[in-house]
């Protein structure tokens, strides 16, 4: 079984030996089965096909780093997606109150840059204005808001406690809202 240069036998002669070929046939294994088993995976036949493992098509499954994608993706949007199912009011008053969170420790005496900007991101997509010349507190107004939302907004977000306080101005009832309206908060804290 050795051959002259005392290297490790190829499998040609391992198989030819007598004694492996004795041991093979009590256990009732053949060469084809034991050269199948060895045949590099690259043309290995598939359990599944008669084909070769290379030459298969790719399976289909999401591979684990395009599901954790996703996921984070998913997470991501998340907030858009609840916002875009909100009503309107109920939109209006989670952008106060995240407006009120920035208030809630106010840095100095003047209002940074940074500061107006955190504050005005929450109002993107609608006609406000924000004016700082009371700082810390701030007014906030909210232009064109038709009658329904406005009606919605005076039951929503009349006035919002809490560290920051906001606060609606005018608009007492539902029957002071018009077809056009321009709502004024001022935010406190």
């Amino acid at each position: 079984m050795m051959n002259q240069l005392c290297t490790e036998p190829s499998l040609d002669e391992v198989l030819a030996d007598a004694v492996v070929r004795l041991l093979m046939r009590s256990d009732g294994v053949k060469e084809t089965d034991i050269r199948n088993l060895l045949r590099p995976k690259a043309t290995a036949p598939s359990l599944r096909s008669s084909e070769p493992a290379a030459s298969r098509p790719r399976s289909r499954w999401l591979r684990p780093t395009w599901l954790v994608g996703l996921f984070a993706i998913a997470f991501i949007a998340l907030p858009e997606i609840r916002q875009a199912f909100q009503s309107p009011a109920a939109a209006i008053r989670s952008e106060l109150t995240a407006a009120a969170v920035e208030l809630a420790v106010p840095v100095g005496p003047q209002p940074t840059d940074a500061q107006l900007n955190a504050i005005r991101r929450h109002f993107t997509g609608r006609d406000a204005t924000i004016d700082a010349a009371a700082w810390p507190q701030i007014i906030v107004t909210l232009r064109h808001v038709d009658r329904d939302t406005c009606g919605d907004v005076l039951g929503a977000a009349r006035r919002i406690e809490g560290l920051v306080v906001v606060e609606l101005e005018r608009y007492p009832s539902v029957a002071d809202c018009g077809a056009d309206n321009d709502l004024t908060w001022l935010i406190t804290p």
